[in-house]
């Protein structure tokens, strides 16, 4: 055997490496292809932005804006004009209703009138005669079931319009024709004050008449019963109250003259002024 030869152990077993002497470059480029590759990111060539691409967007966002905000008036303007008419068609529906009513309480005033007139009558006959001539107390005209001041008038209606009030929907017409139907209303108010008169009157002479009545109704008032004293007080009685019908019958024609005005399609309030003041001549 030379002197360079090995000799084999006698196990027969290979022979073991140090610890260290262990290649690990493989498991390190195994656990380097185990992880997740990193992605570089590149800046596009060229700038991010050029002006007119700047201008370009501007004027598509603002073009979108007014798109959306013109829509957005649109609806809200037929809106608006959805309201419009039908407020405009419910002050021509209250409208129409008030004409009729209007015609038929100026035949109930005419009516009240002429039964006054028929008691003034009665008082001066039974003054003239010195209490010999009987008082005859005349029937009661239709349309006033129990006394003057339980008349059967038929109250104008206000509910639209006072509803438009109320919730601004008067904002909605145009300032001529708001201004048109505000002046209308106020002479509906100048009817309810003089039937209030007019009522309170009544009461007045059913109450001096209930001292003559004896528990009868009409009452059974005749000149005899009555001293001059009494007649004079009744004269009075029934001069007050006819003035106040007559005064309540006129601010009715000149209620029913604007009404009318309105429903025949007026919108100058000159020709309105001229309507009421030919209304409140007395005929």
């Amino acid at each position: 055997m030379s002197e360079n030869e090995s000799i084999p152990n006698g196990s027969g077993e290979p022979e073991m490496l140090p610890v260290d002497a262990v290649d690990v470059e493989a498991e390190t480029h195994e656990e380097i292809g185990e992880e997740t590759p990193v992605i570089d990111v590149h800046a596009p060539h060229g700038g991010l932005h050029t002006w007119k691409d700047f201008w370009i967007h501007l004027g598509t966002i603002t073009l979108g804006l007014l798109i959306a905000i013109s829509l957005e008036q649109s609806v809200e303007w037929l809106h608006r004009m959805h309201e419009r008419g039908a407020l405009e068609d419910d002050l021509r529906a209250e409208a129409l209703n008030n004409h009729d009513a209007v015609g038929l309480d100026v035949a109930i005033y005419d009516k009240q009138i002429a039964w006054l007139l028929a008691l003034q009558q009665g008082v001066e006959e039974a003054r003239t005669s010195g209490g010999k001539s009987a008082m005859t107390y005349p029937a009661r005209p239709d349309g006033t079931p129990d006394s003057p001041r339980y008349v059967a008038y038929h109250v104008p209606e206000t509910e639209a319009w006072t509803t438009a009030k109320e919730s601004s929907l008067v904002a909605l017409l145009p300032r001529a024709e708001a201004e048109i139907y505000a002046r209308v209303y106020l002479q509906n108010d100048q009817v309810n004050e003089t039937r209030e008169q007019v009522r309170a009157l009544g009461i007045r002479q059913g109450a001096f008449e209930t001292r003559f009545s004896h528990g009868t109704y009409p009452p059974d008032m005749s000149g005899a019963q009555m001293t001059a004293g009494d007649l004079d007080e009744y004269e009075k009685v029934l001069a007050d109250e006819l003035e106040a019908v007559r005064i309540a019958r006129v601010r009715l024609r000149i209620f029913g003259a604007a009404n009318d005005y309105v429903l025949g399609g007026g919108t100058s309030e000159d020709d309105l002024r001229q309507a009421i003041l030919k209304a409140n001549v007395q005929r």
